[in-house]
């Protein structure tokens, strides 16, 4: 009888998922629509604050470009698997703009902010904060959008509101903090640009840039995670220009609730430079206390005071303890390259880091205890250029193979494996991109089988199931989404391979000169949309034989072709590496084509070499249509278009370079 009816109450509660899943909705939100409207494509809501009064789980929400002004209060919640999203209609991603009010979520679990552009948030029109959460709350994810000039935070979360009682510090769990831009945050307001506060358990800020800082009157700090956080992890994020401190950890606890602390915290793979003050300072100011913590991989120069820094602050008598700072770099900050001056601190390991050119000294143990080992202190690591901030190794510098495998990561900034013996500093030597192939194969032929990685070299790539074309990076669309589309063998559907260590390649789409990234905050999507080569732009390169290939993203999916969508869009959402998962490949050249001089081409080039105005006049094209060129090595260079029959090439070097004519090659000489 007993299991008769949890056979009844299982069958209820099935019946009810469907339900929810059938009743999902798209709700539009236009700033020419009503909110009178029944929120449709071509009946639009005026105001996101319509959609969300009416949002429940599995509901997306498409705000359309525009400039929308009305506040917006967001109180309603997703289910597990069945989550609530605001994001821009495809293609207004950061044109769908909120204006001068804050975008808050209060109370909300399961729920999405993706691709919204928040600005000009002043002090005496409400909240301060460009998106804020607060708590109670769970599984939050905050991707791809853009704060700009905002009184307070461009994104804050609080497990309860400043001065309300945080309890056990459990009030917001599963955050997520991916891929935006915050800048000119904390322009005169309080706190930090991103700011994590008063109990959030388990969080991730990943793939961040925060930069060109506002006032700092108040606050200002790039990152700072503070008064009961834990679990989480702060990694690839790029903090330059601020008026504060880049990242920052402070147990706090100046009010007289329980005592407070951060915890179990790992920062790793951040970039920090020219920032006013440290590139990381862990602090507490109050009684909070800070405990086992990792920092590692992590760059930090250029800043006005130190890069690493902790300091006992006048207003707090907490501890700090059992913190990991490993195989870090460094380099030409203003005061020291890592100091130490906390009396109460304990357990304080810094290894394998290198220290070089910061100028009151390097390494300052002035006060705390601590365990020191294998640092690169004062001698010249050999970067191959700190001026481009270039900060891996050449050959022969003092820094390879004198760490210690004690504390190590398992890989360095790259990705690069730390087998063996263990380079001091955040990059392993031997990692660095392999320059381009010079003389590449003018033909396309696929690859013999061979588990050797083309490094170097330009490929094709095309879906292995069904038919599916080659995969493409379409230049002329926004944030050039992958697809496997394509029926011919064009300049858009080419990638150089570029050697990101370990069996791992970098992919660069010769279309638009960007990265490949597999956009794991943005259900593994992939698009060729970035000048970085981080974890986001890496992937494992699974040969599969006979010409084939499967490719495993940083977040340990594999890339799928997605062949049962209209799209076919590529996404990297697969576990295992099957046929829709698997891509036939195949070197190119940047042309594709035979030589010039191979070719029946029904254009001309004249003259050749360019004449005396920098002229460059090509017959049988049309005005208006565009054209690329490419050096002799096949690195792109500019995209051209056609006027009075010629383009103008006043800023090519003297050399020999290809002009691309509707899939087709022509030799230009400039001399």
């Amino acid at each position: 009888m007993k299991s008769n009816s949890l056979r009844k109450l299982a069958s209820l509660v099935l019946m009810l998922i469907a339900v929810q899943i059938i009743s999902a909705k798209n709700y539009y939100v236009a700033t020419n629509g009503s909110d009178g409207n029944p929120g449709t494509e071509n009946r639009p809501f005026k105001t996101i604050q319509k959609a969300a009064n009416l949002v429940n789980p599995g509901d997306v929400v498409l705000i359309k470009r525009g400039i929308y002004r009305d506040k917006i209060q967001i109180r309603r919640s997703g289910t597990n698997g069945n989550r609530i999203v605001f994001k821009a209609f495809p293609g207004d991603e950061l044109r769908a703009i909120i204006e001068g009010t804050s975008l808050r979520l209060l109370q909300s679990s399961h729920i999405e902010i993706s691709g919204l552009r928040v600005q000009n948030i002043l002090a005496q029109n409400g909240p301060p904060e460009g998106i804020y959460v607060e708590g109670p709350a769970s599984n939050v994810t905050i991707r791809n959008n853009h704060t700009f000039n905002t009184f307070g935070s461009g994104i804050s979360a609080w497990g309860v509101p400043w001065r309300s009682n945080p309890g056990n510090f459990n009030n917001i769990r599963n955050l997520k903090i991916l891929n935006n831009k915050v800048e000119k945050a904390c322009n005169g307001g309080f706190n930090e640009c991103i700011t994590l506060s008063n109990g959030v358990n388990g969080f991730q800020i990943s793939n961040n840039e925060i930069f060109n800082g506002g006032n700092p009157v108040n606050g200002g700090e790039g990152i700072d995670v503070k008064l009961g956080v834990q679990n989480g992890t702060i990694s690839f994020n790029y903090l330059h220009g601020l008026t504060r401190r880049g990242i920052y950890i402070d147990a706090a606890g100046i009010l007289n609730f329980a005592k407070p602390f951060a915890k179990k915290i790992k920062v790793f793979n951040n970039r920090v430079r020219d920032c006013k003050g440290q590139g990381m300072a862990l602090m507490t100011e109050g009684k909070g206390d800070i405990f086992d913590i990792d920092i590692y991989n992590n760059l930090f120069y250029n800043n006005t005071e130190d890069g690493l820094m902790f300091f006992d602050h006048p207003a707090g008598n907490g501890i700090i303890r059992d913190v990991r700072a490993v195989n870090n770099t460094c380099y030409n900050n203003n005061r020291f390259g890592i100091l130490l001056n906390f009396p109460r601190a304990t357990g304080i390991v810094l290894r394998n880091n290198i220290l070089y050119q910061n100028k009151s000294g390097n390494l300052n143990l002035k006060a705390g205890q601590s365990a020191t080992s294998n640092n690169l202190v004062g001698p010249n690591p050999l970067f191959v250029n700190a001026n481009q901030a270039n900060f891996r190794l050449r050959a022969g510098s003092p820094a390879i193979n004198k760490g210690t495998t004690q504390n190590a990561p398992n890989t360095d900034f790259d990705g690069n494996s730390r087998n063996g013996a263990v380079d001091i500093g955040a990059f392993e030597f031997g990692g660095n991109t392999t320059p381009p192939n010079p003389n590449p194969n003018p033909n396309p032929t696929p690859n013999p089988g061979s588990n050797d990685i083309p490094y170097g070299k330009i490929i094709w790539l095309k879906a292995n199931q069904g038919k599916a074309g080659y995969v493409v990076a379409e230049r002329n669309l926004t944030n050039a989404p992958l697809k496997a589309n394509r029926n011919r063998l064009g300049q858009w559907e080419k990638f150089r391979v570029e050697n990101a260590g370990n069996g791992k390649v970098h992919l660069k789409a010769l279309a638009n000169n960007k990265y490949v990234q597999a956009r794991i905050n943005d259900n593994g999507k992939m698009q060729a949309s970035t000048n970085n080569k981080l974890g986001w732009e890496t992937f494992t390169w699974k040969s599969k034989g006979n010409g084939k290939v499967a490719l495993k993203a940083f977040n340990n999916k594999y890339v799928q072709a997605r062949l049962n969508l209209a799209t076919k869009e590529l996404a990297a959402i697969a576990d295992t590496a099957r046929d829709w998962e698997t891509f036939n490949w195949g070197e190119t050249t940047a042309s594709g084509q035979k030589s010039l001089s191979e070719q029946n081409i029904a254009y001309s080039l004249y003259p050749n070499p360019t004449d005396s105005n920098n002229l460059v006049f090509i017959n049988g094209v049309n005005n208006k249509e565009t054209v690329s060129i490419y050096d002799i090595n096949g690195a792109y260079i500019a995209t051209k278009t056609i006027n009075n029959g010629a383009i103008e090439v006043s800023e090519l070097a003297i050399g020999v370079y290809f002009i691309i004519v509707n899939n087709r090659s022509l030799k230009l000489i400039i001399n």
